[in-house]
């Protein structure tokens, strides 16, 4: 059976009579604004709506998770802070729960001290919560403490089989580790298979940028995203968090131009998304 498709306007007339019908009913603007977050992004007309259905029920969950990625989207970080802390405190329980305000000092705050003690909580509440690896590695890593890096990474690799995420952790590891040819070799074995890979290419510029050879790394961004060296470059959320690294290559083999307009485009595309590491 084919789904019936939504009409977008049918939709948002309706959602508006439950408003004016259920005025004080949290749920109702919690719906209303992932609806409007599925269409549009998180625009301020979204934040409105879960401001107002966290007004209505301070405990509602969506409504605390929305509004504080609103907030944290806008830079409006004391309250998203404080936003946190209270999911926290009703949910301490919960792994999810510390995720997110580890997530929150880390990205944004820069509180690696606090991120750890969070993301430590996640792991206690459940030990299979092996994404937040990468984050502790993160963590210590900013806080100059390259053998605890290390020491997360190689948990992560003994409990991990998947051959991408296997190549790009040992990657990760032997950056930090300094084996430059280890690094290197990890790296063409993971995109002889997985040759679209954007991070595999990032740590493939890193090491041919470090040598000043960028133009050996420039054929496999080609053949990975060829949007990204058109006139106007097709950018999306998902390929913007590479496209810098590409914007690094345009850069070193002098082609500022497009590297500009690669930067455009990128920021274009991020702007109107959230961080969702935190979900």
């Amino acid at each position: 059976m084919r789904r019936k498709q939504v009409d977008p306007e049918a939709a948002e007339e309706a959602y508006k009579k439950a408003i004016e019908l259920n005025p004080n009913d949290a749920d109702v603007y919690a719906s209303y604004g992932m609806f409007r977050w599925s269409r549009n992004g998180n625009t301020s007309d979204v934040a409105v709506l879960y401001r107002k259905a966290y007004e209505l029920d301070p405990k509602h969950e969506l409504a605390q998770i929305r509004l504080a990625q609103s907030l944290e989207a806008s830079g409006q970080f004391e309250e998203a802070l404080e936003v946190r802390k209270s999911f926290v405190a009703e949910n301490p329980e919960r792994a999810i729960a510390h995720r997110q305000l580890g997530f929150f000092y880390l990205h944004n705050l820069g509180q690696y001290y606090e991120a750890i003690i969070e993301f430590r909580k996640q792991l206690a509440l459940d030990r299979n919560a092996t994404n937040v690896l990468r984050a502790l590695a993160d963590a210590y890593i900013n806080l100059g403490d390259t053998e605890k890096a290390i020491w997360w990474i190689e948990r992560y690799l003994n409990n991990q089989q998947d051959p991408l995420q296997r190549a790009r952790w040992m990657s990760w590891k032997f950056k930090l580790t300094g084996d430059v040819s280890a690094r290197e070799q990890t790296v063409l074995q993971g995109l002889n298979q997985y040759p679209k890979d954007g991070e595999l290419i990032g740590h493939l510029t890193d090491l041919y940028l470090a040598v000043g050879q960028p133009e050996k790394v420039l054929l496999q961004w080609e053949k990975a995203y060829p949007t990204f060296f058109a006139p106007v470059p097709e950018v999306n959320w998902s390929s913007c968090s590479v496209a810098k690294d590409m914007a690094r290559v345009l850069t070193a083999t002098g082609e500022l131009e497009q590297a500009n307009r690669l930067i455009v485009a990128a920021l274009a595309a991020a702007k109107p998304v959230l961080f969702i590491e935190s979900l």
